[in-house]
């Protein structure tokens, strides 16, 4: 698992098997730089959130998805 600071993220990373290079290219930055946005190191740009959003989550609001509290529940199998 990926270290990151948006929970909603990264649970939609992992049910849509959405890998930090898929997001670093959905916003044309590196993998490295992305990982760093992701675990908080360095923050995403509006711009950038915005793009991860429309591009490779488009249905999931953005204030969900970039949350720091955990929203999205898993449905039970």
């Amino acid at each position: 698992m990926i270290k990151c600071i948006y929970p909603n993220l990264v649970a939609m990373m992992a049910e849509k098997n959405i890998s930090v290079a898929d997001i670093a290219e959905a916003i044309n930055r590196k993998p490295e730089t992305t990982r760093k946005k992701l675990a908080g190191i360095n923050p995403f740009d509006l711009n950038e959130a915005m793009g991860i959003q429309e591009k490779v989550f488009p249905e999931i609001p953005f204030k969900i998805l970039f949350s720091t509290k955990a929203a999205i529940e898993k449905a039970a199998v």
